[in-house]
């Protein structure tokens, strides 16, 4: 699914807002009632450094609503260490 000027795809992290505050992997592109989102697992924030961040995935699958303006961004790297933990290069 492309959002503006960025291609987004099943199985990708997704960085939403601006900061890099927010992150999400995407379980499936999805359109409700004319609406894009995604079905996603929230990931919670463990450590960050200069060139790289570590997040645990929520287990929780939930609908994310795209609004208009939303600015989103893929990382350029990213990998699983473990099963439930997501590593991103900034």
């Amino acid at each position: 699914m492309r959002w503006r000027e960025t291609k987004v795809a099943t199985g990708n992290p997704i960085f939403v807002g601006l900061g890099h505050a927010t992150l999400m992997l995407v379980v499936s592109c999805v359109s409700v009632d004319g609406s894009l989102g995604f079905l996603v697992q929230r990931c919670h924030h463990l450590q960050r450094d200069t060139m790289s961040s570590t997040w645990r995935l929520q287990p929780e699958i939930e609908h994310y609503e795209l609004a208009s303006g939303e600015h989103l961004e893929v990382p350029p790297f990213w990998r699983f260490p473990f099963a439930d933990c997501l590593m991103v290069l900034q």
